[in-house]
């Protein structure tokens, strides 16, 4: 068993097996993928369908790729996140003639990164609105973070993440 929506697609596009698990994913009947009745273009978002045509496109050319996150419309409307991952099938001359995948529902993963990224923003607006520099140091001094009173002196963090604070705070 596994949570992954599997699949194998012919050359031609259409669709030799889908797992059950897609009905889950996607919210669209597994025979419905199966039949063609419904295409990339209708579980794939259309801020995304062009970037997914061209790592397929890629793929079946024989490029190597690596996954893709995208966003999945689903049958009710809804958006989940996917990650998708395959490998060309060739057959013995080594041509391509399909591909097997699997994609991974990543929606959580996602919205829980998303949710961070939001509390740090708000941290920092809070940090910055006392208006003095914060600096977090680890044990041998070195910059961890800082926040955006300290950007604005010092520079952006990315630059001196990692440098002793003598030498940033010291100099300036």
């Amino acid at each position: 068993f596994t949570a992954d929506w599997q699949y194998w697609v012919r050359e031609d596009g259409s669709i030799e097996y889908i797992s059950e698990e897609c009905e889950r994913i996607s919210g669209y009947p597994r025979q419905d993928l199966l039949s063609g009745k419904v295409r990339l273009r209708d579980y794939v978002h259309p801020d995304d369908y062009p970037a997914m045509r061209a790592h397929y496109k890629d793929a079946i050319s024989g490029l190597e790729r690596h996954n893709i996150e995208f966003r999945i419309r689903r049958k009710d409307g809804g958006i989940r996140w996917g990650s998708l991952s395959f490998v060309p099938v060739r057959d013995e001359a080594g041509r391509p003639f399909g591909f097997r995948g699997s994609i991974r529902d990543i929606t959580d993963r996602k919205e829980a990164a998303e949710s961070v990224r939001r509390e740090r923003n708000l941290l920092d607006k809070v940090v910055s609105s006392i208006g003095a520099g914060l600096a977090i140091l680890d044990r041998s001094y070195r910059i961890v973070w800082y926040n955006s009173v300290h950007e604005y002196y010092f520079g952006p963090l990315n630059g001196n993440r990692g440098k002793h604070c003598h030498d940033i705070f010291e100099k300036s």
